[in-house]
């Protein structure tokens, strides 16, 4: 038997679980451009259809990832400093609330419903299928190639371990989304002191080779996983470069835990500030110019105290206000680990938190939906 995927939302008692993975469809509207997708639609999924009418859209980084909940929590991607986050393109839910009752949600109708979906809205209803608004696609395809910082650029920069050698590896990715460029004035800052691979893709294949692929295959069935995440306004060298040399210890005494990575996330912002605050649920828009994520990915439960300790130390330390320069902790509510502060996950606006909880009152009183993140 598999592993089980080790993070504490699903730590639930007394809970039902209900697998959508086989309720996944997408279709394309010519008419209006929009994207529908059921409930259990992969991102990949969707990639393809919108490549094939020519759109695109912000999606997330992992193709393997279902795309109602993604972007129920408001929905990183590589193209949101172009479109904004995947929540904010969304136009449509049909869900189907606690009390059995089926209905939909936009900009007239159950607008209540509307705002707080985009962001929270896996702590109020089973969403039966998303509709996405549309971009028409860049015709050049997307190359990995560092470009001038502009809203079409998106960076990972990975920390792991080559799983023979077990020496750290660090991994710069780079994907600008847009016409293809002679000009390059970042490449060299690079090319003398990095082995530099350049691929010109299709934006419907960019997650699947981006980091080596490493974003491709879904963790669900393999190693255990324990996840903690943080965002930062900027990338700490200092702190980056202790934990790197720390890495070599602690995988030289748990090869069993090698495959645990470091990530940082750094799309553009642009089209996200753009949006006013108060529009959706998603709160902490000016605060996740950078997304990291800690994954401690371990193959004997022997070395799963000392994985998750490390995993845990290290968020700590780039969450900080020392070293992720906010003088708040803020974190991205689909990689929250469930052991931060609600404000630090939802928006630290007292209205805001106020106002989840008045509309989980209001259509979901007996909190059926209640086991990702909740607001009390």
């Amino acid at each position: 038997m598999a592993p089980l995927l080790h993070l504490p939302v699903f730590r639930n008692q007394d809970a039902v679980m209900i697998n959508m993975d086989r309720v996944s469809h997408v279709s394309y509207n010519r008419r209006d451009k929009t994207l529908t997708a059921l409930e259990g639609t992969k991102f990949q999924a969707v990639y393809d259809v919108a490549y094939k009418a020519g759109r695109e859209l912000t999606l997330g980084w992992c193709p393997c990832v279902g795309v109602a909940g993604a972007s129920m929590g408001g929905g990183h991607g590589r193209l949101q400093g172009k479109y904004g986050l995947s929540a904010d393109a969304i136009v449509k839910f049909r869900m189907v609330l606690g009390d059995g009752a089926i209905l939909e949600t936009s900009a007239s109708e159950n607008t209540d419903l509307s705002w707080v979906m985009r962001d929270a809205g896996h702590n109020f209803s089973l969403v039966v299928e998303t509709t996405f608004k549309t971009w028409s696609q860049q015709k050049d395809g997307t190359i990995n190639k560092l470009f001038p910082i502009d809203p079409a650029v998106a960076i990972d920069l990975l920390i792991l371990d080559d799983p023979e050698t077990l020496q750290p590896i660090v991994t710069l990715d780079v994907v600008y989304a847009g016409p293809l460029k002679k000009d390059s004035n970042l490449l060299t800052n690079f090319i003398t002191r990095t082995s530099l691979s350049e691929s010109l893709v299709p934006w419907n294949q960019v997650n699947v080779v981006s980091a080596g692929g490493s974003a491709g295959p879904a963790r669900v069935d393999g190693p255990a996983t324990n996840l903690y995440s943080f965002s930062a306004a900027h990338l700490d060298i200092a702190t980056t470069l202790e934990l790197f040399k720390s890495d070599v210890t602690f995988v030289k005494n748990g090869p069993q835990a090698s495959a645990s990575m470091l990530l940082w996330e750094i799309p553009g912002v642009q089209a996200v500030l753009a949006q006013p605050e108060d529009r959706s649920a998603v709160g902490n828009r000016r605060f996740a110019a950078v997304l990291g994520a800690i994954e401690a990915i371990y193959t004997n439960d022997s070395v799963a105290r000392a994985a998750d300790a490390r995993a845990m130390s290290w968020r700590d330390q780039l969450a900080a206000p020392r070293s992720s320069g906010h003088d708040k902790e803020y974190c991205y509510v689909n990689s929250a680990h469930n052991d931060e502060s609600r404000e630090s996950i939802y928006g630290y606006e007292l209205w805001r938190l106020q106002r989840l909880r008045e509309l989980q009152r209001r259509h979901d009183p007996r909190r059926f939906f209640n086991g990702f993140h909740s607001f009390h």
